[in-house]
């Protein structure tokens, strides 16, 4: 049995996607048959995640591989700045370098690029799996991400497109593997009825409920739940289901909800839930919404988990128009796409998938079929190959 390290320069378990991300991969890995060791560093969490050190309950994964905390100096939690962070990543991989001349592994994967840094003067580069999420903006940070993809051994890439630019980069084995779904977690999720009744939820009988489930923003980058509401304003008896967070900007939200003349009573938030909480939300929807702005992340770098997790709910998805959606789903087929930040198109497209129920049971059955394809532990072994 190879042995795999998942080296993490995170908060574990974390409200971010990249937390539920690494905790599937690892799963994945294991579960594709390696040895999988998960390094993370020991740091304060967030207020309500303290406390949590059973990550695999957390994200209703399998217990199937080891989770080591490394020591740490930690003082995000009090002054949230560059040094802070730079103090801690520091610190982290010190401890980390120290710990491994102790233990053997055959891969190493991260998504850190401080990390992969660090390894690939001491490491033998076929053993690196660089997992990139984005390209850097600066020149200085391109210079280094040039530098870095020629020193590792494979390089992930969420989508074609930023694929096609890491070769352009001078990355050598390039890999498109994009995000997934673990199909477990939908098995017994398919009654609404049920759903709303167990969860708490409401909804008015002539409601059209349209479901987001994830971070209202990402790296500082609204997610376009503005433009949503804005065409919610424009269509009649529209219910919002918000899942996820963080509480001031579903605040902000909420306000401008009913500042658009919106029913108060027709909004409705649950808060960050449990990774393994979502396929019920989801089940109480009509549609999963996507209303992402265009911009290079979300344009050509960035693979929505939540886009699999609708798919898979077998929910009509009304999502954004863009290159990295459409490597995944086709309008009128699998998804209704809109162009980006249309609030007249958006509308549009809620007024016609309210109207037709028939289209939306299609679109949500062939989404559903098309998601087997992208589960975690077919996207691990197609690392692994």
């Amino acid at each position: 049995m190879s042995r795999l390290l998942y080296i993490a320069n995170a908060r574990m378990p974390n409200e971010k996607a990249h937390g539920y991300q690494i905790a599937q991969m690892c799963e994945a890995f294991a579960l594709a048959g390696e040895d999988v060791t998960l390094v993370v560093p020991r740091r304060v969490n967030e207020p309500d995640l303290r406390g949590i050190d059973d990550i695999w309950t957390y994200y209703g994964i399998r217990q199937n591989f080891r989770l080591v905390r490394l020591p740490c100096l930690d003082l995000i939690w009090r002054l949230d700045n560059q040094f802070a962070f730079m103090l801690q990543s520091v610190s982290f991989i010190s401890v980390l370098l120290i710990w491994m001349l102790f233990h053997r592994f055959d891969r190493i994967f991260s998504r850190d690029h401080l990390v992969m840094a660090v390894l690939s003067p001491v490491t033998s580069r076929r053993k690196l799996i660089y997992e990139v999420h984005g390209k850097f903006r600066s020149r200085r940070g391109l210079r280094f991400q040039v530098w870095l993809l020629r020193r590792v051994g494979k390089v992930v890439s969420l989508t074609g497109s930023m694929a096609h630019q890491l070769s352009e980069m001078g990355a050598e084995n390039v890999l498109i593997a994009h995000d997934g779904v673990r199909p477990e977690r939908f098995e017994n999720e398919n009654n609404p009825n049920l759903s709303q009744t167990d969860l708490g939820l409401r909804f008015p009988e002539d409601g059209f409920v349209a479901c987001y489930a994830g971070r209202l923003h990402s790296m500082g980058m609204s997610k376009g739940l503005d433009t949503f509401i804005e065409a919610a304003a424009k269509t009649k008896n529209i219910v919002f289901l918000l899942v996820g967070g963080p509480d001031e900007d579903v605040q902000k939200l909420r306000e401008k909800w009913i500042t658009l003349g919106l029913p108060p009573q027709d909004f409705h938030t649950v808060g960050t839930v449990p990774a393994a909480d979502v396929p019920r939300y989801l089940a109480a929807a009509d549609v999963c919404l996507i209303p992402s702005p265009h911009n290079e992340f979300f344009a050509y770098e960035s693979s929505p988990m939540k886009l699999f997790e609708y798919m898979f709910a077998g929910r009509a998805i009304i999502a954004s128009d863009l290159p990295a959606i459409r490597e995944i789903v086709r309008h009128g087929e699998s998804a209704y796409l809109v162009p980006p930040s249309d609030v007249d198109a958006l509308a549009a497209a809620l007024q016609t998938l309210r109207d037709d129920p028939a289209l939306r049971e299609k679109l949500g059955i062939a989404a559903k079929k098309e998601a087997m394809q992208y589960t975690w532990e077919a996207r691990a072994r197609r690392i692994l190959a």
